[in-house]
């Protein structure tokens, strides 16, 4: 509360704001009441929530509660950041005032995201709805009544998107404390969610239940990382099963972590390995079709804008692309402006599957080397 009151310090508000906000955050550790899961992909949202794919068309002026940023104290790989703005588009009548919301990274660096629990109450188990990827996941914990808890968290160098709530939807959005970092309990018309960040690791949490008698600040003070594999789902298992258990060979260093794919005509699979630094392989394979090329239907958006100047837009743009061999077969690889790579794709020998494989912190020779590990356990 002593960082977060220095912070408020540093911000100039009327006399009306500032006697609102600090008397907020005494009464807010006290909030409770019915909380249903408000992120992107979390069960249970309803029209409250969304991603903000429509055109902004203005930015309206930061002011008073729904202006608040949350304040770094020291050093911090992330922040947590909102905004009023005005949306809508030329065949929508009127506009729409949301608050839009983020975790935006502050520094540079790839982000070991973990993998993260909380201590539930007794007789919570974990849920089927559980999902993990090295970019977000979703733990969900229910008991036999049905009542859920949904804790969501993100690393913000892969950035998970904006997500977005109608002004008119919010009841109140009051500043509070997580383990003595600022914080955010958001309460619209649909329940309440508990965010917060964890900006040494660059890792923000969202937090919600259906059991109103729960202390969310209480519950998010027993986040903390564990030692563990995320278990793969039946549809990844699934899809494995189908196109085979390929992987690389990997430093001991390297955990898998969000891999995830999906069965049947058009099956995949994403793989995912991160190392202590926070820097991550992803293996991806699928279905080789007949007739089509690692050219034509993965790098040849790179091919055709190699001369176009990068930056802007455009991500393609001032890519290299060269042909080569991986373990003997026709090979695309795909380097950014600056030299390092994007990534390499390839046919196995048999043209049963594709391969694409990319590598942050590697040099091209090292991925190059790493492809030519690739094989089925």
């Amino acid at each position: 509360m002593d960082k977060l009151q220095q912070a408020w310090d540093q911000v100039r508000l009327s006399p009306e704001a500032d006697a609102r906000i600090r008397a907020a955050l005494t009464e807010a550790q006290r909030t409770g009441g019915q909380v249903i899961p408000l992120r992107p992909g979390a069960p249970g949202r309803k029209k409250a929530v969304r991603r903000t794919g429509r055109v902004v068309l203005i930015a309206a002026a930061v002011a008073g509660l729904f202006s608040v940023t949350a304040l770094a104290v020291g050093v911090s790989r992330i922040i947590f950041h909102s905004e009023t703005v005005l949306v809508g588009g030329p065949d929508e009548t009127g506009y729409t005032e949301e608050v839009q919301f983020s975790f935006d990274t502050a520094g540079d660096g790839p982000i070991d995201m973990g993998v993260w629990t909380l201590d539930v109450p007794e007789g919570y188990g974990e849920s089927g709805d559980s999902s993990y990827r090295d970019s977000y996941a979703d733990a969900v914990w229910e008991d036999e009544s049905g009542r859920r808890i949904a804790l969501h968290y993100e690393a913000a160098d892969l950035g998970f998107g904006q997500w977005a709530v109608d002004k008119d939807d919010i009841v109140q959005q009051l500043d509070v404390t997580v383990n003595g970092s600022p914080a955010t309990l958001l309460t619209t018309d649909l329940g309440t969610q508990l965010i917060w960040t964890d900006e040494e690791l660059g890792v923000g949490f969202t937090l919600s239940c259906s059991d109103g008698d729960l202390d969310l600040i209480a519950l998010a003070e027993t986040a903390h990382q564990v030692d563990e594999v995320p278990p793969l789902d039946e549809n990844t298992l699934a899809a494995i099963g189908q196109l085979g258990d390929w992987q690389p060979a990997l430093p001991e260093d390297y955990v898998e972590r969000g891999t995830f794919g999906y069965p049947g005509e058009f099956p995949y699979v994403e793989r995912t390995w991160v190392n202590g630094a926070g820097c991550s392989v992803k293996l991806r394979y699928e279905p080789h079709i007949p007739g089509l090329t690692y050219d034509n239907y993965y790098v040849g958006a790179y091919r055709e804008r190699e001369d176009k100047e990068p930056g802007g837009s455009d991500p393609c743009a001032g890519h290299t692309v060269s042909d080569i061999t991986v373990q003997g077969q026709p090979a695309g690889l795909v380097e950014s402006p600056d030299g390092s790579p994007v990534m390499v794709v390839w046919v196995a020998e048999d043209e049963s599957v594709y391969f694409k494989l990319s590598a942050e912190g590697m040099t091209t020779q090292q991925l190059l080397a790493l492809a030519e590990t690739v094989t089925t356990n």
